[in-house]
């Protein structure tokens, strides 16, 4: 299966013309020429002309990269080539149809997205009118549009996998019908289920739409939804499968307009005038830790341990890219099919080296590090904090900090005084657990291991059975070798 670059034309080319309300399209030798609608065509030059090939070559081959589509030279060493255009894939507006009976089977368009929009989520563009050309190519410069000759079941395929890089998919609600009522909701947006209209793709997805009252939306869903494309191919992080974006509320969203009577829905309520941003995510059936440990209490130690590897090896895979999370807790930590941790929820993640990013105070109280309640400067080992908060829980069925509010965990936090009695059941912690909780635990981040180390004594600890389950983890884990893991220690 091969796509062919088509043609790379600019979005303003196919605008509606000043002096005229349509056009009409003539195929010339190397340009698609758009006519005036007038009568007398053959006196006037064409409005518009579109090239149909790339300068300097009369194809190019795609590849799909880990942020975007590379269009290589049709040549018989490529590996000679740079790629001689880079499609950005965050954000960029997805449009397809099927050609029945004909070859190629599929026309696909990509719009890369500008990065930025107004800060009231409005987009620029719709006063193009009173704009100049300049100004449109700036708002957006370039659509592509892709003859793709394969089956149905492949071309699903890609769009999978231009979704796992933040495509936005305008099609999701012919695809899926969204749950009436959110499944999660928290202080940034609510978490809805979407079951598939037909039996292909994913039959089940879970959809995080942000709330409207966030400033600059597409900047936040710019930023969680970049971070999780990032990540994709860890087993142990929450898997992206597209950005969905409307600006009509409806009924098939799950986010209709509440009566006086039902104010509670407000927040995630759509409106005509905003946008409503989500991102489209595996979803897990099993739940998330919190509920399992509400249900059954402290895990058993190798259950325990399981959990703990998946963990800290999404931590290590975070850190490794100069990524922090901040928001490491049971309720963001989900089940996969297998009862694996699935570390979710990046709307807090920032990178170390984004200054701005980095002065803002995140986490919840009771897992938040000592450095982010008293506003010190910090890094990746605030996660390594939480982590041990959250391995601490597992192990015993409670908090190490508890209080009957969030101002007492807090204060428990700051003193770190933890206690290691006997559980419910006069089960003991493991030694091992122990020593790792006491560094993970320390007040003061320099004393704390880091992730990759946690994981290593986790590990150690789990019977070989289980680490034959937990192949993907080791070896997602085991990549990061040699200078590059000695440099999360």
């Amino acid at each position: 299966d091969q796509l062919v670059a088509s043609s790379g034309m600019s979005a303003d080319s196919v605008s509606r013309s000043d002096g005229f309300s349509s056009s009409e399209v003539v195929i010339g030798k190397r340009h698609l020429n758009l006519l005036p609608d007038c009568k007398s065509k053959s006196e006037l030059e064409p409005c518009h002309t579109i090239p149909l090939l790339l300068d300097g070559f009369s194809s190019s081959e795609v590849v799909i990269g880990k942020r975007h589509l590379n269009l290589l030279p049709d040549c018989k060493s490529k590996s000679e080539f740079e790629p001689c255009h880079a499609i950005p894939l965050l954000l960029a507006d997805i449009v397809w149809v099927a050609v029945p009976e004909a070859c190629p089977q599929y026309i696909l368009a990509v719009a890369p997205r500008p990065e930025h929009e107004s800060s009231d989520g409005h987009s620029d563009h719709d006063s193009s009118s009173e704009m100049d050309e300049r100004e449109q190519r700036m708002l957006w410069p370039e659509v592509w549009l892709f003859c793709v000759s394969c089956d149905s079941g492949s071309f699903q395929s890609l769009l999978l996998e231009l979704g796992s890089r933040g495509a936005i998919h305008w099609d999701f609600d012919c695809d899926y019908r969204l749950s009436e009522k959110p499944v999660a909701s928290g202080f940034s947006g609510a978490v809805y289920t979407g079951e598939a209209r037909s039996r292909v793709g994913h039959q089940k997805v879970a959809v995080k739409y942000l709330n409207q009252n966030q400033q600059n939306p597409e900047e936040l869903i710019r930023s969680e939804v970049g971070f999780l494309a990032q990540c994709r191919a860890h087993p142990n992080i929450i898997r992206l499968l597209g950005v969905v974006c409307s600006e009509v509320a409806g009924a098939d969203t799950g986010k209709q307009e509440s009566s006086e009577d039902d104010s509670s829905e407000v927040e995630a309520g759509a409106t005509t005038a905003t946008k409503t941003w989500g991102c489209v995510m595996e979803f897990c059936e099993r739940g998330d830790l919190q509920m399992l440990l509400k249900s059954q209490g402290a895990l058993p130690k190798e259950d325990a341990f399981t959990m703990a590897c998946g963990l800290m090896s999404a931590l290590s895979h975070l850190h490794f890219l100069r990524v922090v999370h901040r928001d490491v807790k049971a309720e963001n930590v989900l089940l996969g099919s297998q009862g694996q941790a699935i570390l979710a929820d990046f709307g807090a993640a920032a990178y170390l080296d984004d200054k701005v990013a980095m002065a803002k105070r995140s986490g919840s109280p009771g897992y938040a590090a000592p450095e982010i309640i008293n506003g010190e400067p910090y890094g990746v080992k605030v996660d390594a904090f939480s982590s041990g908060v959250l391995l601490y829980l597992m192990f015993s069925g409670r908090l190490p900090f508890p209080g009957p509010s969030p101002g007492a965990r807090l204060q428990q936090t700051m003193r770190c005084n933890v206690e290691f009695t006997a559980v419910k059941g006069g089960r003991s912690f493991p030694y091992a657990m122990q020593v790792l909780l006491q560094s993970l635990l320390s007040r003061r981040p320099e004393n704390r291991t880091s992730s990759a180390r946690a994981f290593e004594v986790c590990w150690q600890q789990l019977s070989p059975d289980s680490q034959d389950r937990l192949r993907a983890t080791g070896a997602a884990f085991h990549a990061l070798r040699g200078p590059a893991r000695r440099g999360l220690e």
